[in-house]
């Protein structure tokens, strides 16, 4: 979920995976390559109430707000959150490993799994629902499925 920006030339791109795993240079808007959608992976409550908020790109973030859960999104704009998008059934997510990596479509339902084994999620994508780990679901914004399909 990187951007390349070419600004001599106004390219955009965001770097995603295509349905064969490969990344690809989605094009963009110049607008949209200043935001990063950004997956959190854990949280750390700190000193005086703040809390500490991990993403999947190594970067940190602290805030006052209780409200973010990890495999949440946070949309970020210059490490400042501009828009939260939740995790959660009905969200549009984006698979970013396994055997459906590149592929995008609806969360139907999360499957919570005791003991050692990890968290499932179901996925519609067109007309199939598809079982997969919990931690290859990207909550993204609106629907991307029109333009991540075109890549294949």
């Amino acid at each position: 979920m990187d951007t390349l920006s070419i600004p001599s030339a106004n390219l955009y791109f965001r770097i995603i995976y295509s349905n064969s795993g490969k990344f690809i240079l989605h094009p963009i808007k110049k607008e949209e390559a200043e935001t990063k959608p950004a997956k959190i992976i854990g949280k750390t409550v700190l000193k005086k109430n703040k809390l500490q908020i991990n993403f999947y790109d190594g970067k940190n973030i602290i805030t006052d707000k209780k409200d973010y859960k990890v495999g949440d999104t946070l949309i970020l704009q210059k490490n400042q959150i501009k828009k939260h998008v939740p995790l959660k059934e009905g969200a549009s997510v984006y698979l970013t490993g396994g055997k459906h990596v590149g592929y995008s479509g609806k969360l139907k339902k999360i499957v919570k799994l005791n003991g050692l084994a990890k968290d499932k999620v179901l996925i519609t994508i067109g007309k199939e629902t598809v079982e997969t780990a919990k931690d290859y679901a990207f909550a993204v914004e609106g629907d991307i499925t029109k333009w991540i399909q075109w890549h294949k």
